[in-house]
């Protein structure tokens, strides 16, 4: 299983929703995360190590305006993937699916969702660069 013991994998859940709670800097994709996170405790699904640290160095990096919100989810996208091919090679198809479904959430609706929210944030001269490249 890629998240190494259950129960840390849901305590590591139960981290994530306190760092999210404690930071003082709103982001939508933190709040994103938080409801999908929450979600998934409740259903008592764990997450990996890898994908604790990424998802939080994606929050910070977020919330201070060096990342975007559609690159952090193409990187969880990118960290979901290593642990559905972790979990196929350790047999556990269950955590596969699971982790699976992250892949396709984070790859295909983090950018549609985020895109354009990621647009607002240029500047004036950046957006029109954007459009002029995006019809």
């Amino acid at each position: 299983m890629p998240y190494g013991d259950q129960r840390q994998g849901l305590l590591r859940r139960v981290e994530l929703e306190q760092k999210i709670l404690q930071s003082n800097r709103f982001s939508i994709y933190a709040q994103a995360v938080y409801c999908v996170n929450r979600m998934l405790r409740e259903a008592n699904v764990g997450i990996s190590e890898q994908a604790y640290r990424s998802i939080s160095q994606n929050i910070n990096a977020v919330a201070e305006g060096r990342l975007f919100e559609t690159s952090a989810s193409l990187s969880e996208a990118r960290v979901f993937s290593r642990d559905t091919v972790s979990a196929i090679k350790a047999g556990d198809y269950k955590s596969a699916a699971i982790t699976a479904s992250g892949v396709v959430v984070n790859a295909l609706g983090g950018p549609l969702f985020f895109g354009n929210y990621d647009r607002n944030k240029l500047t004036d001269i950046e957006r029109h660069l954007y459009d002029s490249f995006h019809f």
